[in-house]
């Protein structure tokens, strides 16, 4: 009896196995109700093989620093199984997301340009303070302030070590 592998089901230590994750989050995931797994007359969990998908989904959103309540929130639009984006809850946590994930990309892009910015001049210091002491919100102000159209400069007085 072959079965096709749109109806095959995996053993949750399988799907642990192609996913890289643990049994134990594997559980707590389907608790959540983020995923759903068969029962068989032993109680061994049997899991469709697009499972794979939706746990892979769920590590993607959680490495971008969201958390699983958020995920269980919006996991269900994001996987097209149900169309709940008219729901203002699920509307908003979308979008709170969405200008979270912003703010942590533009404050990547600064990190990447002041890293590129001292491979380039050499290493930076921090400019100093009207206390003379280095002041790193001073250098984030200075970074801000020369940022043009979405796009971060930096400014070509700021101070290297060369300096």
């Amino acid at each position: 009896m072959s079965r096709s592998s749109q109806h095959r089901r995996m053993l949750i230590g399988e799907l642990a196995k192609a996913t890289g994750v643990s049994a134990r989050a594997i559980r707590h995931y389907e608790k959540l109700g983020l995923l759903h797994a068969n029962r068989s007359e032993n109680s061994y969990r049997h899991y469709a093989v697009e499972s794979v998908r939706y746990v892979e989904s769920i590590q993607q959103l959680l490495r971008a620093g969201m958390t699983l309540r958020t995920i269980g929130t919006i996991f269900n639009s994001l996987m097209d199984e149900d169309c709940t984006l008219y729901v203002p809850r699920v509307r908003k946590a979308v979008q709170d997301e969405a200008e979270r994930l912003w703010i942590q990309i533009e404050s990547l892009q600064q990190s990447y340009a002041l890293l590129q910015h001292a491979l380039q001049r050499g290493t930076m210091k921090p400019p100093k303070s009207p206390t003379g002491r280095r002041s790193p919100d001073r250098l984030k102000k200075r970074i801000n302030r020369s940022r043009t159209q979405n796009r971060l400069t930096i400014a070509d007085d700021m101070p290297t070590c060369q300096d």
